[in-house]
């Protein structure tokens, strides 16, 4: 009988041998892009936790494979095709887009692809966790983690006044920004707790799969309880930091202690979740009969092994290096948008046009030292003035010129983006169609607060040349910029005011953008508002 077993559970050699071919596929198809992104610089796109999740995610895969190898499975070809499909169109995408989520993304289906062509449905289910563990990896986009963040932070910056003002501190706020004593502390986006939130779901899955817990609501109620978890873990840590720069100075709570504050937080906030499942378990106490389910011997698929084999291995072999060849080549081969436009801001913005003129002293809206150095690495191009008038109202321009648009991190950030982590708040965005030197501008305006400040402001994009809308819109713009294989350019134009009288104060920067725009040559005038919709 024990020979049976044994028998019964040897891996065929052949089959160990297709799956193992189309890992090595996967493994130089996704190896340098895995490689740049988690492991060639600890503060790059995926950063350290990340990686670390993505060793164990592979690790917890390929820990389970030769169990899931050995049993008999019913390979189910129909459902692997379909995930293949699905995974390619993420993968060709994301190359075109040079969007990390969905490169890096497709690695999910395109596993759970191998295991189903080969092994089965059974086999996946029974790898569902290293494919999880997947989802915390995958790199977001700012535009939708900005939709994240932005009120993460709004919530811990009032949580943080509040307790800082119980606690008999001179503490008041505006938007993110905290004003305690003589010191301004901005809760910048690492303090939003998007990172430790993440991270603690994916530990927590980890944990409750150590554990075996068998009530799926108990396991619910973690997952819940995770996010008001990490959002006091960091309202904790705010108010450390605040604490120790008013009695102690910026400089010691900004060096070492503001890391350690955040892994000494991340492992308070793990002790808190371990301590709450044990108090779930007591509370939650599994019958008889869970228990006795816990120990019933696995259910099998019957019908024995029906495997595609090698044949399989050879065609998603084929189909994987086929497509990642033509997407690498074509990605190679794209013209770069920016020789044709040949940008020089400081030319073609004039210092002098209708009743306006360049004030010496430049733009008088305050930067902050981490922001400008971010900007500065952002954009190939900034141009910051602030002009005035015969009437003497002075209006401040910021242009900014990107030379790659085709991918998330290259392209030009939203003023909504930038003013709030300057600590403003934004009272109003509204979308608007302006014309400009007789041309129509698809724009938008914002009144951005910050103490007394007062700020209307008016801002337009452009991804080569036409002008977009930030989000998807934006994103379906640089797709086709990408099939047609061109490298588009990109281009933020903002003016805004310090004006109590939001009319007003819009009604003058139309009037200002309009000069401006026309004092531009005809044949360049493109460059600064893309060129008129044909349609």
């Amino acid at each position: 009988m024990d020979l049976q077993c044994s028998k019964a559970n040897r891996i065929p050699s052949s089959l160990a041998a297709s799956v193992l071919l189309m890992l090595v596929t996967m493994l130089g198809v996704y190896g340098p892009s895995v490689y740049r992104l988690y492991f060639a610089d600890g503060q790059g796109l995926g950063g350290n936790t990340s990686s670390i999740l993505l060793l164990v995610a592979l690790f917890l895969f390929l820990y389970g494979l030769p169990r899931q190898l050995a049993r008999p499975a019913a390979a189910q070809p129909w459902l692997g095709w379909c995930l293949v499909a699905v995974a390619l169109l993420m993968y060709v995408v994301g190359n075109l887009l040079l969007l990390p989520m969905l490169t890096v993304g497709a690695l999910i289906p395109f596993l759970a692809a191998i295991v189903c062509l080969q092994l089965g449905l059974s086999a996946c289910r029974a790898l569902l966790l290293p494919l999880l563990l997947l989802l915390f990896v995958i790199p977001l986009p700012y535009v939708i983690t900005d939709v994240i963040v932005q009120p993460m932070k709004q919530l811990i910056s009032i949580a943080a006044e509040n307790v800082l003002y119980w606690m008999g501190y001179p503490v008041a706020r505006s938007g993110v920004l905290l004003t305690l004593g003589g010191y301004q502390l901005l809760v910048a986006d690492a303090c939003s707790g998007i990172n430790s939130l993440f991270s603690l779901e994916a530990i927590a899955l980890l944990y409750l799969n150590a554990v075996k817990r068998e009530s799926g609501w108990r396991n619910l109620i973690i997952a819940v309880l995770i996010f008001p978890i990490s959002m006091l873990a960091n309202t904790t840590r705010v108010v450390i930091l605040a604490l120790m720069t008013y009695h102690l100075g910026n400089d010691i709570a900004q060096g070492f202690m503001h890391e350690a504050s955040g892994l000494l937080l991340f492992a308070l906030a793990l002790f808190v979740i371990i301590s709450l499942d044990s108090l779930l378990d007591r509370m939650l106490k599994p019958t008889k009969v869970g228990e006795a389910s816990m120990t019933a011997a696995p259910v099998r698929e019957s019908g024995g092994r029906s495997v595609r084999g090698w044949p399989t291995a050879l065609v998603f072999t084929g189909v994987l290096l086929c497509t990642a060849t033509a997407a690498h080549l074509f990605i190679a081969n794209r013209s770069l948008m920016a020789d044709e436009h040949q940008m020089d801001l400081n030319s073609l913005v004039p210092e002098q046009f209708g009743h306006w003129r360049l004030l010496p002293q430049g733009n008088s809206l305050a930067v902050l030292p981490e922001t400008q150095a971010s900007l500065d690495s952002l954009y190939d191009q900034q141009l910051v003035r602030t002009y005035q008038n015969d009437q003497g109202q002075q209006l401040m321009l910021t242009i900014a010129y990107g030379q790659d648009q085709s991918n998330d991190q290259s392209q030009v950030h939203r003023p909504e983006i930038c003013y709030v982590g300057q600590g403003f708040s934004l009272q109003s965005a509204v979308p608007v169609t302006l014309q400009v030197a007789g041309q129509a501008v698809a724009a938008k305006r914002l009144v951005a607060q910050q103490g007394q400040r007062h700020e209307p402001l008016t801002y337009w994009m452009l991804v080569g040349d036409k002008t977009v809308q930030a989000g998807w819109k934006r994103k379906l713009v640089q797709l086709d910029y990408a099939a047609q294989g061109v490298i588009p350019d990109g281009l933020l134009f903002r003016v805004s005011s310090i004006d109590q009288d939001n009319s007003r104060a819009f009604a003058l920067q139309q009037a200002f953008v309009d000069d401006l725009v026309r004092a531009v040559p005809a044949e360049q005038r493109a460059l600064l508002i893309g060129k008129a919709d044909e349609h």
